[in-house]
């Protein structure tokens, strides 16, 4: 609170203030906040800072940094399945910016250059999944699962957009009966 402080002083943005403020309200009296309305009014790539509690109403379409006080578990989940969807949709993009290339390597027998590649872009791009990923066997299993349905994908004439494979791809890993919705 006091570094909030500090800021709204040197900057003169009473953002910092308000923030600030309502961080010293008791629990009962903080901001509660459903993830609808910070996907209405979040754009991509924008940190959305909730003095309070973020609530698991809706769902997010684009990747936004959500920092708050507390999170329901089920919003929690959809905001890691968000994170994922991100992760997922840009290996896709990279994957038919690059389709010659993957059809050569897999012409080659040199698949492992191109699955090789994918663990260091899991791990470099995304420091986050470090912890989720501490065991490599799991991102062994997350990278050989995102080549095969990226040749896979290929393969057959990239029938789908990156969008709509990422979604198939990420509804495999967070599946429905897990009741994220």
């Amino acid at each position: 609170i006091k570094e909030l402080d500090k800021q709204y002083k040197s900057e003169n943005a009473a953002i910092w203030k308000d923030v600030a403020n309502r961080l010293q309200k008791a629990n009962r009296q903080t901001s509660e906040v459903n993830l609808s309305d910070i996907a209405r009014y979040a754009e991509a790539d924008e940190t959305v800072l909730v003095p309070g509690k973020v609530l698991s109403n809706g769902e997010l379409e684009n990747k936004v940094n959500v920092v708050a006080l507390k999170f329901s578990q089920k919003a929690r989940e959809k905001i890691d399945k968000n994170d994922y969807y991100s992760l997922i949709k840009s290996a896709f993009d990279l994957f038919y910016e690059h389709q010659e290339l993957i059809k050569a390597l897999e012409k080659c027998n040199l698949s492992s250059i191109a699955q090789n590649k994918i663990n260091e872009y899991i791990t470099i791009f995304y420091p986050n999944y470090k912890e989720e990923l501490r065991s490599e066997y799991r991102l062994y299993i997350l990278s050989g699962a995102l080549y095969n349905v990226g040749k896979t994908w290929i393969n057959k004439g990239l029938k789908e957009d990156s969008a709509t494979i990422s979604k198939i791809f990420v509804d495999k890993l967070y599946p429905k009966e897990k009741n994220l919705q």
